[in-house]
């Protein structure tokens, strides 16, 4: 690959999780006369604590019992296409995600996850509309910038690709991940000083010694579990929103 940032060289660590409660329409929990309603409320409650407890299978199919009786709640397929992320089920997770983002287009936290999703799938132009509108997902601004350099890195669309590595830089200046892909970036661009700039941005929580030696022999981070078909150059892959 041009810029020498093979994919297999890229660097992560193990995925941190968000679980939080899932939220069901109002309409489930005040009206208790709808019986099949509360029973899909109920099993949506089980696979929440059950998913908290690291029990996915046991969670899965909770998610899947409810939404055989409510088949309209974008949470469950949200919440579902985790489960299946965190299992490096890519295929099912985009499915899953997809399910919700039909449900509710417009939310940014749906759109990110779908994004994320794609974008580990090597689904790299199917990625970048869904990363543009997660760029409004609370908390993961920075992720989305960087996932779409990524993206734009991976497809040659140099120009695009510092545009939206100088963006994630603003809003995470410390990352070590950032940098070193906005230095490549800027190399193939042409513009050698911005890279050198960047090369030399002082980076105390990096793995790479930027600027200790010529940006040809920096040494690439390397995989810590190869086992993921499209492994993420962040430090740790970005928390995907659980509703």
């Amino acid at each position: 690959m041009a810029g020498g940032v093979p994919r297999s060289g890229r660097r992560h660590a193990a995925t941190k999780w968000l679980w939080v409660g899932l939220t069901l329409p109002m309409f489930f929990l005040a009206n208790p006369a709808c019986g099949a309603e509360d029973r899909a409320e109920l099993h949506f409650r089980r696979a929440s604590q059950l998913a908290q407890q690291g029990k996915l299978d046991q969670a899965e199919r909770e998610y899947r019992l409810g939404l055989k009786i409510a088949p309209g709640v974008p949470e469950a397929y949200n919440n579902l296409g985790v489960i299946y992320f965190q299992r490096r089920d890519i295929p099912r997770a985009v499915a899953t995600f997809k399910q919700a983002h039909r449900l509710r287009p417009d939310d940014p936290e749906v759109s990110f996850n779908l994004g994320l999703a794609l974008y580990q799938a090597g689904e790299l132009a199917a990625a970048i509309p869904h990363l543009s509108d997660g760029v409004a997902s609370r908390g993961h601004t920075a992720d989305a910038h960087y996932l779409l350099g990524a993206c734009y890195f991976d497809l040659n669309q140099w120009q695009r690709s510092v545009e939206q590595l100088e963006l994630a830089r603003h809003e995470r200046p410390e990352g070590a991940e950032i940098l070193f892909l906005l230095v490549n970036a800027y190399r193939n661009v042409g513009d050698a000083k911005k890279s050198l700039d960047a090369a030399a941005q002082p980076m105390d929580d990096s793995p790479v010694a930027f600027g200790a030696q010529p940006l040809q022999q920096l040494p690439r981070p390397t995989i810590r579990q190869p086992q993921l078909r499209r492994p993420l150059l962040l430090t740790q892959l970005p928390l995907l929103h659980f509703m």
